[in-house]
């Protein structure tokens, strides 16, 4: 009898013993799953929050770049992008009609070879050279021999690209052609010429 009294205390000690670990774990649990409630409210929300602004931001940028890249094609100067190397990488069709080139024998030459083959003022062409192998802009009127042997005025403007780490990354050339606005002085300039006689 007096047996089954202790074993009866032990086993009773044993599932008090075994019902307060089993509080404490589930306890443990909980506050565990709090503190993860808790860190994921912390740094997750802030961080969702992050992703859904630089989402926000890329899409204005997607639009933005849309806009850009539809005045380029679309602009009546010829436009002409090239890499840090200066080989023509995109054309519009502007540059295609003023110069004569289809887009397919530009891509992938240098810039320069293209000028050079249509430019009819070698000074001038040196100056653009020169800026260039110096990594600056120029702008300047020249007279270009379109591919059909057609001789062209044209105001060129030649810009350096730079990354946000300030190195090199490529070339934009954008050419208005000038070769009405240069007939018209001159038609006006022989007018003026004519009547003084």
């Amino acid at each position: 009898l007096e047996f089954r009294r202790v074993l009866f205390r032990s086993q009773s000690a044993a599932q008090a013993r075994s019902m307060t670990a089993a509080r404490q774990i589930r306890l443990q649990v909980g506050i565990a799953l709090v503190f993860l409630l808790l860190m994921a409210l912390a740094v997750v929300e802030p961080t969702a929050r992050a992703v859904r602004r630089q989402h926000l931001a890329l899409s204005r940028q997607a639009v933005r770049l849309k806009r850009l890249a539809l005045v380029a094609e679309r602009s009546s100067n010829a436009v002409v992008l090239a890499d840090a190397e200066r080989r023509v990488v995109w054309v519009n069709e502007a540059f295609t009609q003023m110069m004569g080139y289809p887009e397919d024998k530009a891509l992938g030459q240098r810039f320069g070879d293209l000028l050079r083959q249509g430019s009819s003022d070698p000074a001038t062409f040196e100056a653009f050279g020169e800026a260039v192998q110096q990594g600056r802009g120029l702008k300047r009127e020249i007279k270009i021999s379109a591919a059909g042997g057609e001789r062209r005025w044209a105001l060129v403007d030649v810009q350096p690209i730079f990354s946000d780490a300030g190195g090199l990354s490529g070339w934009v050339l954008v050419a208005t052609d000038l070769t009405d606005v240069r007939a018209q002085q001159q038609d006006r300039k022989s007018t003026r010429l004519n009547s003084s006689h």
